[in-house]
C-alpha cells in the first residue's frame, strides 16, 4: 500500500491515539527522550516530520506519571 502523505508508525501498547498528547521540542529529538514543562513530564513515543525550517520538532508524547513519596 502506497500513501500519499505521511509517515507510517507502529507504536506498542496503544489502543487509540487519544492517549497522547502533541508537543514539540527542539532537535535533536528521539523516541525515550523525556519532555518537561513546569508542571508536567513527557516520554516521546514518536517523532513526526516537522516541516523545512522548523524551529521545533513536534511529536507524539505520552504523559508520565510520577509518584510523590509520602513520608
Amino acid at each position: 500500500m502506497e500513501l500519499e502523505h505521511g509517515v507510517r508508525a507502529f507504536v506498542r501498547a496503544v489502543e487509540t491515539l487519544d492517549e497522547f498528547g502533541i508537543v514539540t521540542a527542539p532537535g535533536p529529538i528521539e523516541p525515550g527522550d523525556l519532555l518537561a514543562t513546569a508542571g508536567e513530564l513527557w516520554r516521546v513515543e514518536v517523532v513526526l516530520v516537522p516541516p523545512p525550517g522548523a524551529p521545533v520538532v513536534p511529536v507524539l508524547a505520552r504523559r508520565v506519571e510520577l509518584a510523590v513519596a509520602s513520608r
